[in-house]
């Protein structure tokens, strides 16, 4: 009898959540901009898993570019062991960012004047430095949500004349099961 009331406490007051990585894949019909999939890893059972992560890589003589872009999407939410109430796009908002790494003999570019468009629109970046041993790192924010975008473009060649537009789509990840109690 104990050990029910346990469980049925633990079931009851515990909580759950399935969630989806979305990523943006690159759209290349010249095969210049390769595709690297790592997915997503659960760090315990009180925390949300990482990122499924599609980096989109160009590499040439001069320069190496690798760029990301991906959420998190919250899907069902429940008792522990058992997420069955439906969330859906309920909830889902953020501006697009998207991480780049440019390794290059000369990378003294204007990372801010890289122009995305989507939607009929031009947008540009509110641009972020982050710190990186290897390469330049940015992280670029855009004002658009993420959730309205199925796909985009970024316009390499505003900065560098011998890279190619990225055109890349809404790509659906795994799903995690994520189990945080008490």
């Amino acid at each position: 009898m104990r050990l029910l009331l346990i469980t049925t406490f633990l079931f009851i007051t515990g909580c759950s959540h399935i969630v989806t990585n979305e990523n943006y894949s690159a759209l290349d019909s010249n095969k210049s901009w390769k595709v690297k999939y790592i997915a997503g890893k659960m760090h315990g059972t009180k925390s949300l898993p990482s990122l499924d992560k599609l980096e989109n890589t160009f590499t040439s003589d001069s320069v190496n570019i690798s760029v990301s872009a991906g959420y998190q999407k919250t899907e069902f939410v429940g008792p522990l062991l058992l997420p069955f109430i439906p969330i859906g796009d309920s909830g889902i908002s953020g501006k697009l960012q998207v991480n780049i790494e440019l390794d290059c003999i000369d990378c003294d570019y204007q990372i801010k004047t890289l122009r995305l468009s989507a939607n009929n629109k031009s947008f540009y970046p509110v641009v972020k430095e982050l710190d990186s041993a290897l390469s330049k790192s940015y992280l670029l924010s855009y004002s658009i949500e993420y959730v309205d975008l199925d796909n985009f473009q970024l316009h390499f060649s505003d900065l560098i004349d011998s890279v190619p537009i990225l055109d890349v789509f809404k790509k659906e990840g795994e799903w995690f099961m994520v189990n945080a109690s008490l």
